[in-house]
């Protein structure tokens, strides 16, 4: 499978659901970081997760009339990552989001994992 499909069925329930201009630039972002956390230490996802927090300036987000924890939501979509394609090595290091009739479409550009020992 391919790592735009891939990404679509992991996040493509929360990313479509974007309701205001900030969803739409929050919402693919906290995909993305999700994705990329998945190949990470439980201490490295926690340290990315604050600077991603700290960068964005959103501990919490207000989604389907519910405050969300930014930090549990970026866990659940890695965990979902994890536990559908295990065997996708590829970071994601840039994504263009169209809209189109049916739903989104998403344009991935990612690079295989470098594991250093």
């Amino acid at each position: 499978m391919d790592i735009s499909s891939a990404f679509k069925e992991v996040v493509d329930d929360f990313v479509s659901s974007a309701e205001t201009e900030e969803h739409l630039s929050l919402f693919p972002m906290i995909g993305v970081m999700a994705w990329n956390l998945s190949y990470c230490t439980e201490n490295q996802r926690a340290e990315r997760i604050k600077v991603f927090v700290d960068m964005w300036n959103c501990p919490t987000f207000t989604w389907e009339s519910t405050v969300v924890q930014t930090k549990e939501k970026i866990l659940e979509l890695c965990n979902r990552k994890l536990r559908m394609y295990p065997e996708l090595k590829q970071r994601i290091i840039s994504i263009d989001i169209e809209g189109l009739e049916d739903g989104l479409k998403y344009n991935i550009v990612s690079k295989p994992i470098e594991y250093t020992q």
